[in-house]
């Protein structure tokens, strides 16, 4: 799962995006402007089931937080981009992933 978080007017999808990775995972770094692209994200609640369009994007990490908002309700777990294409249960956002590792890949071959 990735942070998420909703459009709040007056701030870039990127400043929300890395404003949820501090809130939730209690990172801090610096986001990409450009998003690795979209996936629709399945939420159950009282109201029944809502889906959403969430927009992905990379950071990079130059923080890590011993506390944060939401550690209490909120694991952080590193781990290499393979294993988490592979830990996603959502096939939308597992081809977010795979298409975010292969142009990783074609850039570093690039360097």
């Amino acid at each position: 799962m990735l942070p998420k978080g909703n459009v709040r007017r007056g701030l870039a999808p990127s400043k929300v995006a890395a404003l949820e990775a501090f809130e939730e995972a209690g990172v801090l770094g610096v986001v990409s402007r450009f998003s690795l692209g979209f996936y629709r994200h399945r939420k159950s609640g009282e109201a029944g089931e809502t889906i959403s369009t969430v927009e992905a994007f990379p950071m990079a990490v130059n923080a890590e937080l011993l506390s944060w908002p939401e550690k209490a309700v909120r694991q952080r777990k590193w781990m290499s981009i393979q294993e988490a294409t592979e830990a996603v249960n959502d096939s939308e956002l597992r081809t977010v992933l795979q298409q975010f590792a292969a142009e990783y890949r074609d850039e570093d071959r690039a360097r």
